[in-house]
């Protein structure tokens, strides 16, 4: 038998069911372990509840190995109603006040997954309304329809009956619900036509005297029976609805009057994932706890991944007349179905629905829906089910399968025993059946974040060079470990602490072709060390995350990989995370006119639970639901890759701080040792403990005894070492740690080249040289006040400005010339030399500055070079600040406020750092719209005029001149008078100052030193151009200038 509606799912999923041909080709599945899971310690009570609400420690790792081996669980609504109904709700039935967060978290989710699911459905809030306007019909003599609504449901069969002028008892077992049910009444105004009755059980519900003409119930589950609607269509039909005589004049109704089941044959495997063959992980489908809606993944599954397709037309197992239970056998049915293939095809499951005919005016049906109307489960009042049968068939056309039908008063069950002709002609595979999470499956079907990680891999590999040893922590199908090793790497071993999935995992990495660089062990990662893993991993990738990020232990499980497992520098994958918050407006919307935004109730019941899973997800609701009231905030940013908790684990230290020293004495990650701790503390990076609070409270009060004149860093230099004793270590957790003010308050000074100061960064440049990542740079020794302090930082990449500065009309970039000889002179680097250094790229900057403004592009600085440091005395013999190492001379990156004012240049509006075009926030395709081209000026003013007119006709984004060191656009006649006079004043202001000499340079070399972009005299020197006619062409007189502007570059 066949209804229209089975027939128009039939023909839809035809079309769109799965792409391409059917997968015909049975694989052998892996060979997995029993999922039963380990004997858990039994718990305490008491120390149930401390994990639940706080004070107590739960294991994030060892709670998700239970969890995988357990598999998803789906307990039935009915047994949370039961728990609520009898153990009470509210505070007034005598809940523990402790108890209430817990209970409250359990209403909320019964709400979320009935409740909502059914007002979010139009269609089913239309039909369902429909019905109450029927029930509400009066007798004949002019008596209001007395109409019963069994459970809250979406609430709209009460409120709507009682505004049509039913009579109307609302009954609800669970308090809170009741509570939500009178508040729906008195807002809507329908207090005088609806009574809320609470029945802590459907079979106290006895009401003496009482009959109604209608009563109506949404305990609808998806399977139909699992909430118990059978039990109480027998129970209306003895207690509630009067007997069903010939003399009755208006027939009493049930509604849903009837229910009928159909189900068909189904595929739904997943194949190639990323290009990989991961069809051993379908065992993993067997699960029947697995709650799997076919419409849903119609709905969601965006890249097609979990291939489904039906192999056969609907069929009708059972037809339920709720209306005349008494036919329906209390000891259940069973059903024989021969079904036969409409299609081709691998069979593994049977999917079910089924269809209400309301009442005598209206039917609805959760028949699956697969084309654009296709809507996720939560949308949708009721969906379907999916059973797997715990093989694989391949069907032909006409193949028939047997399926056997069983039901009870509250369970529906459909299956298919395996066909032992199948069996023997090969065409049926026997699969093993294993519990399994159901969020593995649309995880690995998201080709999306499967790109993201391919690519971050591929990169990180590269980057990594030959011999590459990756730690993939939390294996699941392998996907990951595979990528790695298809991006290059020499070898992977990958951790899986759940049985099931680790022998999965090397099945289909053997499947696949990698086991000779994949290795799958069977273990927790926090149980592993260096000689199990054959030496520590370059490169981790672990993906352990939840939907509120950290609810699988990824922060312990990073943190004691990065301590135990993996080389100093290692990079990791995802590097970090960022935690989001979005502020958003929601309120039940109304249905049928009626206002039902006392739903809400459970809302509020959800932020009062004790766990951050019991929330719902934005998804759930739909967007005209809710309004975004503000940008997305980020709470928190989680940076796994460079996490400064390393640094910070010294749990008995009072105080961690930053150092002005700069000599690095630590290249382990640990603190600076005592060899560090005599230069000044510099408070812009300090961590406090309330060990401290003796150091806080003196520096504190001595700062405040003369604020004004006090300075707070040199306060607190001199309190900390009051009365110390650095060389004494007793007692404390790491010998780099130190007793300090009066011997109360341990401190250390964290890494330098973690927490770096300007110098260590910008001249010593440590991080850089150690190949690591600092986790901050603070721009101490620099000279070039807040301008100066933006650039050095846009040079590190590290300073994000407004996305107009990524957005300028045109950069032009030269390369420097820089000849060794003056970069490293063969006597050695001297005071002299140091200026002939930064005079020689100074004149090319001159030039540089000229042309860009000429053409309105912004100059992409070069990167420059310094001979000696900079500092307010002496330098050391080596030319740097004294107690700086000598490697540093010379200073590549040499800090622009080293040689010059940034304030005078202007450099938001006249120029750009030298790592610019490096930086994420350039606009796609900024770097590839590239020209170059040589300057020729010519040698008169026309030539000049002709060459500023070519390359302002260059419209590419970045324009290099070759040949620009060689050129001196500023006695050239390349610039009109008006603009040249703008550039020298410029240029003449933006000279900078160095100092000072080292000791071991003779006494004739400068002791300190003006550098300048322009002689400043040569402004007042320069004599502006004059014209004159010559023979029909201008040309431009001689012009004198000074030896700066004539010298030779």
């Amino acid at each position: 038998m066949q209804c229209a509606a089975a027939a128009v799912v039939l023909s839809t999923w035809r079309r769109k069911g799965m792409d391409g041909a059917p997968d015909l080709e049975l694989v052998t599945p892996p060979s997995l372990p029993s999922s039963a899971p380990a004997p858990r310690r039994q718990t305490t009570p008491e120390e149930k509840m401390s994990v639940l609400f706080g004070g107590g420690h739960s294991d994030a790792v060892a709670h998700q190995k239970n969890v995988g081996v357990e598999g998803s669980r789906r307990r039935a609504r009915a047994s949370h109603i039961d728990a609520l109904a009898l153990g009470g709700s509210t505070a007034a039935e005598g809940v523990e006040p402790r108890l209430l967060p817990l209970v409250h978290g359990l209403c909320f989710q019964i709400a979320n997954e009935h409740t909502a699911r059914m007002m979010c459905d139009e269609t089913w809030a239309a039909a369902v309304a429909a019905v109450a306007r029927r029930a509400a019909r009066a007798h004949a003599d002019g008596a209001a329809a007395r109409v019963c609504v069994l459970a809250l449901g979406s609430s709209l069969p009460a409120l709507v009956a009682a505004r049509e002028g039913a009579a109307v008892l609302w009954v609800e077992r669970v308090e809170r619900f009741a509570e939500c049910a009178r508040r729906l009444v008195a807002r809507n105004g329908l207090g005088g036509k609806v009574q809320v009755h609470r029945s802590k059980t459907w079979g106290a519900l006895t009401l003496e005297g009482q009959r109604f003409d209608t009563v109506i119930t949404e305990e609808l589950s998806d399977d139909l029976l699992e909430d118990g609607v059978l039990p109480l269509a027998r129970h209306a039909a003895t207690h509630l609805l009067p007997p069903l005589t010939d003399a009755s004049t208006r027939r009493p109704r049930f509604v849903p009057a009837r229910a009928t089941v159909y189900c068909a044959l189904l595929s739904l495997r997943v194949h190639q994932i990323a290009h990989f063959d991961l069809r051993q992980f379908n065992a993993f489908r067997s699960n029947d706890s697995v709650f799997v809606d076919v419409e849903h993944l119609a709905a969601t599954d965006k890249y097609g991944r979990q291939r489904f397709q039906l192999l056969s037309a609907p069929h009708e197992v059972f037809l339920f007349d709720f209306e005349r239970p008494d036919e329906i056998p209390t000891s259940g049915r069973t059903a024989h179905l021969h079904v036969a293939a409409t299609a081709r095809g691998i069979f593994n499951a049977v999917v079910y629905w089924y269809e209400l005919a309301l009442d005598g005016g209206g039917a609805h049906s959760f028949a699956p829906r697969l084309d654009s109307s296709a809507r996720p489960f939560w949308r949708r009042a009721r969906g379907q089910c999916v059973r797997f049968v715990g093989y694989e068939r391949r069907l032909e056309v006409g193949e028939r399968v047997h399926l056997v039908a069983t039901h009870g008063e509250a369970e529906l069950k459909i299956s298919a025993p395996a066909d032992a002709a199948a069996a023997a002609a090969a065409s049926l595979v026997r699969w093993p059946q294993v519990n399994s999470l159901a969020y593995h499956w649309p995880m690995i079907a998201d080709e999306g974040r499967n790109s993201c990680f391919d690519g971050a891999l591929s990169a990180a590999v590269r980057r990594g060079g030959a011999g590459l040893h990756v730690l993939d922590i939390g294996s699941g199908s392998g996907l990951l470990a595979m990528m790695a090793a298809r991006a290059g790497a020499a070898r992977v071993t990958s951790l899986e602490m759940v049985p099931a999935l680790a022998a999965a995992a090397r099945h289909i990495v053997r499947q696949n072709g990698f086991s000779a660089q994949v290795t799958i062990i069977e273990d927790k990662s926090t149980d592993m060390d260096e000689a199990k893993l054959d030496g520590k991993a370059d490169l981790l990738v672990c993906e352990i995350v939840d939907d509120q990020l950290l609810g699988e232990g990824v922060l312990t499980t990073v943190k004691d990989a990065r301590r135990r497992l993996l080389k100093p520098g290692a990079q990791i994958i995802p590097s970090g995370a960022v935690v989001y918050a979005l502020a958003i407006e929601f309120r039940p919307q109304p249905r049928e006119g009626l206002h039902l935004d006392d739903t809400a109730l459970f809302l509020y019941d959800q932020a009062l639970c004790p766990r951050a899973h019991s929330g719902c997800k934005l998804q759930h609701f739909d967007p005209s639901t809710y309004k975004v009231l503000a940008p997305p905030l980020a709470l928190f940013n989680f940076d796994w890759e460079n996490a400064p908790v390393e640094s910070l684990r010294w749990a008995d230290a009072g105080f961690l701080t930053t150092s002005d020293h700069l000599g690095n004495t630590s290249s382990d990650g640990g603190l600076e040792t005592h060899g560090a701790i005599h230069s000044a503390f510099n408070i812009g990076y300090m961590l406090f403990r309330p060990s401290a609070l003796p150091l806080i409270e003196a520096w504190y009060s001595s700062v405040m005894q003369n604020p004004l004149s006090r300075w707070d860093q040199g306060e607190f230099n001199s309190i900390a070492r009051a009365g110390w004793d650095p060389l004494n270590t007793k007692g404390l957790s790491d010998p780099r740690l130190f007793w300090s003010y009066k011997q109360r308050v341990v401190g250390g000074v964290l890494p330098i080249s973690l927490f770096c100061g300007g110098h260590s960064y910008f001249i010593s440049q440590y991080p850089q040289r150690m190949g690591l990542r600092p986790y901050s740079i603070h721009t101490t020794y620099q000279y070039g006040g807040a301008p100066g302090k933006r650039h050095r930082l846009r040079e590190a990449g590290v300073w994000v400005d407004a996305p107009a500065y990524y957005k300028p009309p045109g950069v032009l970039q030269y390369l420097p010339d820089l000849p060794a000889a003056l970069v490293r002179p063969p006597g050695g680097m001297d005071t002299a030399g140091h200026i002939r250094l930064v005079d020689h790229q100074l004149k090319q900057l001159a030039s540089a500055f000229a042309l860009a403004r000429l053409l309105g592009r912004v100059l992409l600085l070069p990167a420059l070079v310094c001979g000696y440091d900079k500092y307010w005395g002496p330098l050391s013999d080596d030319g740097m600040i004294p107690g700086a190492p000598a490697f540093a001379a010379p200073i590549h990156h040499c800090p622009l406020d080293h040689m010059l004012e940034p304030a005078a240049l202007d450099l938001e509006h006249t120029a750009r750092e030298s790592s610019f075009l490096q930086h994420p926030s350039l606009p796609e395709g900024f770097n590839a719209s590239r020209a170059a081209t040589s300057l020729n000026v010519g040698t008169n003013v026309e030539e000049a005029r002709l060459e500023a007119a070519r390359l302002q006709r260059f419209g590419e984004k970045v324009l290099l001149i070759r040949n620009l060191p060689q050129v001196n656009v500023l006695a050239s006649p390349l610039l009109p008078p008006p603009l040249r006079a703008k550039v020298m004043q410029q240029l003449g202001n933006a000279g900078g100052s160095w100092c000072c000499r080292p000791r071991k340079d003779p006494p004739s070399m400068p002791q300190h030193h003006g550098f300048r972009l322009l002689d400043p005299e040569a402004v007042s020197k320069y004599e502006q151009p004059s014209y004159v006619e010559e023979k029909g062409a201008r040309a431009m007189q001689v012009i004198r200038k000074s030896d700066f502007l004539t010298g030779p570059l």
